[in-house]
C-alpha cells in the first residue's frame, strides 16, 4: 500500500486521501452524467412511443373522417341527382302547363267567337219577330 502511495503523491498518506477523494468526485460526476444520459434516453424512448400511440389513434380518427366524407360524398351526389331529375320534371310541367294555358285560351276565343255569333243571331231572330 506504501508503494502505491509513493507512486500516487510524495509518499504522504493526505496526498492520497486527496487523490481518493478526487477520483470518488470524479466517479460520482460521471456516473451522474452517464445516468442522465440514460435517463434522458429512457425518457425519449417513452415521449417516442407515446408520439407513435398518438399517430396510431389520429391515423384510425382519419380512417373512419374519411369513411364519413365519402358518405357524405355519396349523399351529395344522390342529392344532386334528385335535384337534377326534380328540375327537369319541373321544367316538363312547366312546358305542360304553358301549352293547356294556350289551348284554353284558344278554347276561350274559338268559345267567345261562337258565343257571340248565338247571342247576336238570338237578338237577330228576336227582333226580327
Amino acid at each position: 500500500m506504501e508503494e502505491l502511495l509513493t507512486l500516487i503523491g510524495d509518499g504522504q498518506p493526505s496526498s492520497a486521501v486527496i487523490l481518493a477523494v478526487l477520483a470518488v468526485g470524479l466517479g460520482k460526476i460521471l456516473e451522474k452524467f452517464l445516468n442522465k444520459h440514460h435517463v434522458k434516453f429512457e425518457e425519449s424512448m417513452v415521449l417516442r412511443k407515446q408520439c407513435r400511440d398518438d399517430i396510431d389513434i389520429l391515423r384510425a380518427e382519419l380512417g373512419k373522417f374519411r369513411i364519413e366524407v365519402d358518405e357524405w360524398r355519396e349523399k351529395y351526389w344522390e342529392q344532386i341527382n334528385k335535384n337534377s331529375n326534380l328540375q327537369t320534371n319541373i321544367n316538363s310541367l312547366q312546358f305542360q302547363v304553358e301549352t293547356l294555358r294556350a289551348e284554353v285560351s284558344h278554347y276561350e276565343q274559338t268559345l267567345n267567337t261562337k258565343l257571340s255569333a248565338k247571342v247576336t243571331e238570338f237578338f237577330q231572330l228576336g227582333d226580327s219577330e
